[in-house]
């Protein structure tokens, strides 16, 4: 069925794209120094400096430290669905989708080093853009038709 893989590139392409846009936009804001900032968040610096939140896993909680992690599942993702790796891809993401929900759960992030955690008061589109990217992966992987490996030919007898 030539629909399947047509549909399942398709939501690959649009996953990535947005991906990709959402690494140039604001995520979230919080209020640092007693002050609302909505414009320290950029998608790209989020994702080059997130995984730093593990390391304040005890001030932020597990529901901001651990989302940055949907983002090698998301990657893992796209890999398993373009070598049709369906069950594994379904996995990677459905693995990244959750962890980019569980991101609305927590109520604090770490933005500097010097100080303490920083109340969550919004999110930006960024973050919606990502989340989409996250979504989007996963309706790809439930369209990636399972692996078939080719049969050989049955031997006949002369």
């Amino acid at each position: 069925m030539k629909t399947l893989p047509t549909l399942s590139r398709g939501f690959l392409v649009a996953s990535v794209g947005l991906y990709l846009v959402s690494l140039t936009l604001n995520a979230f804001c919080a209020v640092t120094g007693g002050t609302e900032r909505c414009d320290d968040s950029l998608g790209a610096a989020v994702l080059a400096m997130g995984w730093l939140e593990t390391i304040a896993i005890g001030d932020v909680g597990p529901f901001v430290a651990l989302p940055w992690f949907a983002n090698p599942c998301l990657f893992a993702a796209w890999v398993f669905v373009l070598g049709r790796a369906r069950k594994i891809a379904l996995a990677s993401a459905g693995l990244g989708a959750l962890l980019g929900l569980s991101f609305l759960l927590g109520h604090s992030v770490q933005i500097s080093e010097g100080g303490g955690p920083s109340p969550i008061t919004g999110y930006r589109a960024g973050y919606w853009v990502w989340l989409g990217s996250l979504v989007l992966a996963l309706v790809s992987a439930l369209f990636t038709p399972a692996y078939e490996p080719a049969h050989p030919a049955p031997a006949t007898r002369a």
